[in-house]
């Protein structure tokens, strides 16, 4: 193959700090491929570059009007995916809402040309910003009409309104202390008591940090990881190393592959069975394929564990480092299970998680946690009903779910 699971953990680990905090769980997946296939010469980052850059000749470019349009710079993370980029755009503008002044004409990308991508171009504008709108308080000693002219590439500018525009000082307290006397910062331009009058919607502006992650999230890291993950796939298939047939039926496979129901019928083996119980609690791998399971995940081989919940015991699994999940055998994990907050939560508060979920640990109950870091994955075998006896095998498949496998759930 041309990736391994290690790799592909290693890929997620070193991504920047800003990209990994602002993407999807798989729109890390997708950053960490394309990091590894350029390592291995699979493609070149020129090549990667065409699919994946966030700007090229295929995305249609709105015309901004020099003197009556206003936009907002991006923010860097907007164009950091699985390499830093090559950056032409002053950081001190990054956030800020200027006037645009001039539209100068197409010019090669600078930021594909730093890849050997000669083909792209990109609309120049001049755009002015207000200079008591860029520095903080105390930072600018001058009038609130000085201005500062920057050069900016189409792809790093975001419509905005003339209310941001004359705003965003006032939100952001960066008014100089060398405004004149005679300057009213409330009413200057904008009377926000007249806000009402012209449909502007009372509401809190926010500070600037707010704005600028208004202005991400109006475009969302779904859409976002959902755009590079097209363009790696589309990468992939004219490398004519998958072709889109392939990918969907690796997808049916693996969903196909495992269920809660496999797991159930475990389980109930394991309730009916004491024997069965042991050998599986001693060797799970070789108890399963007793009844022709296959405990191993599929892309790589795994060791499943399965620990016994008692009166004294609950036991919850998780995997703090990523999402280590037995899906060959009970199926795709779910959503919440990946989260961030279960992960970094559930091994520092399991209790509070736990009651989340509406689980009650009865008193003098131990909670035992299960990390699952590499190449072992859990599962949990609940107590079983006091009245088993009197229950068919179908009766006791419909009491057992997924989230008692995982041990949120008694």
């Amino acid at each position: 193959g041309y990736i391994s699971v290690d790799e592909l953990r290693r890929g997620i680990e070193t991504l920047p700090e800003q990209v990994y905090n602002e993407t999807t769980y798989y729109g890390k997946w997708a950053r960490s491929m394309c990091t590894i296939l350029i390592e291995r010469g699979v493609f070149t980052e020129a090549e990667l570059s065409i699919y994946i850059s966030p700007v090229s000749e295929s995305q249609p470019e709105t015309e901004f009007e020099a003197g009556s349009d206003y936009v907002r710079v991006k923010t860097e993370n907007f164009l950091s995916f699985c390499r830093k980029p090559h950056l032409r755009t002053p950081g001190y503008v990054h956030g800020v809402v200027g006037l645009v002044t001039e539209k100068l004409g197409r010019f090669k990308a600078p930021n594909s040309m730093a890849f050997h991508v000669e083909n792209v171009t990109q609309t120049l504008y001049r755009v002015r910003f207000r200079q008591v709108d860029i520095w903080p308080m105390g930072l600018y000693d001058g009038l609130v009409t000085d201005t500062v002219d920057v050069e900016i590439f189409h792809p790093w500018l975001l419509k905005a309104s003339q209310l941001e525009y004359e705003n965003q000082n006032l939100i952001n307290d960066r008014i100089s202390p060398a405004v004149p006397e005679n300057y009213c910062a409330t009413t200057s331009k904008h009377d926000l008591k007249s806000e009402h009058e012209h449909g502007h919607q009372s509401h809190d502006h926010g500070t600037r940090a707010e704005i600028e992650q208004r202005a991400i999230d109006a475009e969302g890291p779904e859409v976002i990881d959902e755009r590079f993950a097209k363009g790696l796939l589309s990468a992939l298939e004219d490398k004519g190393i998958i072709s889109a047939d392939e990918l969907r039926q690796a997808v049916e496979q693996a969903e196909a592959s495992g269920s809660v129901l496999n797991g159930a019928k475990i389980i109930v083996k394991a309730w009916r069975d004491p024997a069965f119980k042991h050998r599986l609690v001693e060797d799970a791998n070789s108890a399963l394929r007793e009844l022709g399971l296959e405990a191993s995940n599929p892309h790589a081989a795994t060791k499943l564990v399965a620990v016994c919940n008692t009166n004294e015991v609950h036991n919850i699994v998780c995997c703090t480092l990523c999402s280590c999940y037995p899906t060959g055998l009970l199926g795709p994990s779910p959503s919440w299970y990946k989260s961030r907050s279960y992960r970094s939560r559930v091994v520092r508060e399991p209790r509070a998680v736990l009651k989340e979920f509406g689980t009650e640990i009865p008193q003098g109950c131990s909670v035992q946690v299960y990390d699952s870091t590499a190449d072992c994955r859990y599962m949990v075998i609940p107590t079983p009903p006091e009245n088993i006896s009197d229950a068919t095998d179908e009766e006791l498949l419909q009491t057992i779910t997924r989230d008692m496998l995982i041990g949120v759930k008694r």
